[in-house]
């Protein structure tokens, strides 16, 4: 049985803006050791729970987590408010996946 994650719209929306609109984003780890910057991206991240997070630099910060990047959890998803959960269909590590909003990597 497939895994169907879902993240409030208008939450992701703001992160998708963030991202497109930063002028410099954190590479994921391939585009690091390939040399290609990220050319903006949701990060789909999977280790404290499930979330989405911008890749926008300076990052978009969490009012209520100081020092830390403001995150949409998936539905179900988050640790602190729905308890660990896993899932086969994500595996046993934890990962960190670009999302791209772009078709074009930049150099």
């Amino acid at each position: 049985m497939a895994l169907h994650l879902f993240f409030d719209l208008t939450a992701a929306l703001r992160l998708a803006e963030h991202a497109v609109a930063a002028r410099e984003h954190g590479p994921s780890f391939s585009e690091h050791d390939d040399g290609i910057a990220c050319p903006g991206a949701l990060v789909w991240v999977h280790d404290h729970g499930v979330y989405l997070m911008s890749s926008g630099l300076p990052r978009l910060d969490d009012p209520d987590r100081p020092g830390s990047s403001l995150v949409v959890y998936a539905d179900g998803w988050n640790p602190d408010t729905d308890g660990h959960r896993r899932d086969a269909d994500l595996g046993g590590d934890d990962f960190a996946d670009h999302l791209h909003l772009s078709d074009a990597p930049t150099h």
